[in-house]
């Protein structure tokens, strides 16, 4: 039985990829972001794969340490008790 997906993301896409000299790219990637931008667009980066790339900060905005800890305590599926047990640290100032 055929079930309804997503459209894929590219749909409506094109790829553009320009080879230029070393010593300009700089130069070429200016002028392009300023294009893009002026497109009302924003440029960004992807992996080999062509899937987009994303900054820590827009990711994780909120990256506070106790956040951090929350996040790696689930990761490791790791209640406060436990992390207090295994690294000595008394659970209430964790």
């Amino acid at each position: 039985m055929l079930e309804l997906t997503k459209k894929h993301p590219t749909e409506g896409m094109v790829e553009i990829c320009l080879r230029v000299p070393t010593r300009d790219s700089d130069r070429f990637m200016t002028a392009v972001r300023d294009l893009v931008a002026k497109a009302g667009e924003q440029l960004r980066p992807v992996n080999d794969e062509g899937e987009p790339l994303y900054s820590v900060e827009e990711v994780f905005p909120d990256r506070s340490p106790g956040k951090m800890l929350v996040g790696a305590r689930y990761r490791e599926d790791l209640t406060q008790q436990q992390l207090a047990d295994l690294t000595g640290i008394p659970r209430r100032h964790i």
